[in-house]
């Protein structure tokens, strides 16, 4: 969609595209995870804009006029239990993990540091139309507040939906372990180890399979990593639904319904 004639080029040299999409991106990094997807797919024309791109660039521009109001929220006390509730497909892995402070109030948790570290991982196979590559998605959590996300294209192409996952599950296990690694560093004590949630259930029992099959025998050593991390006990995959999974925000385009839906679980309204 890029300018191909003499005069279309002309037309959009005056455009301050690069400008436009630097703003953007230095937004989606800082306060706006929510453009992350959008912004992440306008960057990759960075040198071949067109009118189209341009378009694409003013739309963005144009949603966050209208939700002006919307940002992120940091709390003091630990709210993870009453998050993960907010999800259907989780609430039976909530009363298990109410377990961890049984007999503690939240005033104690909250004195002693202790925090839980939730992750939602996803992809979206063969994404890019010229590349094929794969998409990938994830969001970190402490309690319920919005640390840390990424909306990344893959570094190779992946051969079926398992292995884009894992290679998603890498790339957050990667993330998470180092967040854990700082944190620690401050002072916090977590309640276990990290659980990233993922929607693919493929990729959950190959993290646990420690054997080589026919069909993944071609994936790289490095994505073997998560592999490791689960047996270690740093790590836990657990299984979400798709319509549950806060990632695939960060993958694909979605419907407005579908959008609006998963965003309510990490941005609020910070102003009237």
């Amino acid at each position: 969609m890029s300018s191909k004639t003499e005069v279309g080029k002309a037309k959009v040299k005056s455009i301050p595209y690069r400008e436009a999409v630097g703003t953007l991106l230095w937004l989606s990094l800082g306060t706006r995870p929510d453009i992350s997807y959008a912004v992440s797919q306008v960057a990759k024309y960075n040198d071949c804009y067109g009118i189209k791109h341009w378009e694409a660039v003013k739309r963005i521009f144009r949603y966050l006029k209208g939700s002006m109001d919307l940002g992120l929220k940091y709390s003091g006390t630990n709210h993870s239990g009453e998050f993960l509730g907010s999800f259907k497909s989780l609430r039976d892995l909530v009363d298990f993990k109410k377990t961890i402070f049984k007999g503690m109030n939240q005033r104690e948790i909250t004195d002693l540091d202790i925090l839980e570290a939730i992750a939602f991982a996803d992809s979206d196979l063969s994404r890019d139309i010229d590349s094929r590559r794969s998409q990938t998605g994830f969001l970190f959590f402490l309690g319920s507040c919005l640390i840390s996300w990424q909306s990344k294209q893959q570094a190779s192409v992946a051969l079926s939906s398992m292995e884009a996952e894992n290679m998603s599950a890498c790339a957050c296990s990667q993330e998470g372990i180092w967040l854990k690694r700082l944190l620690e560093e401050f002072g916090c004590r977590f309640s276990g180890p990290l659980t990233v949630f993922e929607d693919n259930m493929a990729c959950i029992y190959y993290s646990r399979n420690p054997g080589d099959h026919q069909r993944t025998k071609h994936i790289d050593q490095k994505y073997h990593f998560v592999r490791e991390q689960v047996e270690a006990g740093n790590i836990i995959l657990q299984k979400i639904k798709t319509d549950d999974n806060l990632a695939d925000l960060f993958t694909k385009p979605l419907s407005k319904r579908e959008f609006y839906n998963l965003i309510q679980y990490f941005m609020h309204r910070v102003y009237q």
